[in-house]
């Protein structure tokens, strides 16, 4: 039976990456033995009753500094000693390429990185840091506008260097290609794919008799998620469609 290792930054946790990484695992128990390895996790208990008790998993001793030597240590001997034949790496921002790139040519094993954001994400956040300075704080707009281009080339070498070390690099649509190719060094497009995230549970049948006039955002409360923006447009349009509602369901630093 074939071994696989999911790498992720943090695990267990109330994010998608994380709910997406349990509803693999639980899955692919079925027909590998499957190991999950994190640098740092939530406490909360109520985030570790869904994986399934076949599904092993690893936490790193320090979760600070992933780089550490006794994490590196540890890493290479849980692949070694339980035969990981395809390292799955959830995290694409997480910066391991160094180590996954020394695993994946001693250990001769198979790579394989999910990007779970739309690859212009550095793009988005610059322009969100801005768009959150105000006017008047030339300094700090000065220094996102000096900074940003060397922030965007680091951000496409490293994509690039990430997919020439994978034997598969998985973007959540197709529609994120153009993206991915505007942002990486890539010209060889081969080892791309498209894979949607999972459904958790089976797919409802509408009734579209009772549907209601209702916008709904469902995601962490963070910045990147633009809930801020969001509350910003339904401010001003709101009084627009007074019959629809707007409900926003999630967790985060953000909460409204």
């Amino acid at each position: 039976m074939k071994t696989l290792l999911f790498l992720l930054a943090r695990y267990p946790g109330c994010g998608g990456i994380e709910t997406v990484t349990t509803v693999l695992a639980n899955n692919l128990a079925n027909r590998y033995r499957v190991i999950l390895c994190s640098l740092s996790h939530d406490h909360r208990q109520e985030l570790q009753k869904g994986l399934d008790e076949r599904v092993v998993w690893r936490a790193l001793p320090n979760h600070v500094q992933y780089h550490d030597e006794e994490n590196i240590r540890l890493f290479h001997d849980i692949v070694e000693r339980e035969h990981v034949d395809v390292i799955i790496n959830q995290d694409s921002y997480f910066r391991n390429e160094y180590v996954l790139e020394r695993l994946a040519v001693s250990h001769k094993l198979k790579l394989i990185t999910a990007e779970h954001n739309t690859p212009n994400l550095v793009q988005i956040s610059i322009g969100l840091e801005t768009h959150a300075c105000p006017w008047w704080n030339l300094y700090r707009r000065l220094k996102i506008l000096l900074l940003s281009e060397r922030i965007l080339r680091k951000d496409r070498e490293r994509r690039g260097h990430l997919y020439d070390i994978s034997d598969s690099y998985v973007l959540l649509s197709d529609k994120f290609r153009e993206q991915f190719a505007e942002n990486s060094t890539v010209t060889d497009f081969r080892k791309l794919c498209a894979i949607a995230n999972p459904l958790s549970f089976p797919r409802p049948a509408a009734d579209w008799q009772r549907k209601e006039k209702r916008v709904l955002f469902v995601g962490q409360f963070v910045g990147i998620k633009g809930v801020d923006r969001l509350l910003r447009i339904w401010h001003r349009i709101g009084h627009l469609v007074p019959e629809w509602r707007l409900t926003l369901v999630g967790d985060g630093p953000r909460m409204p």
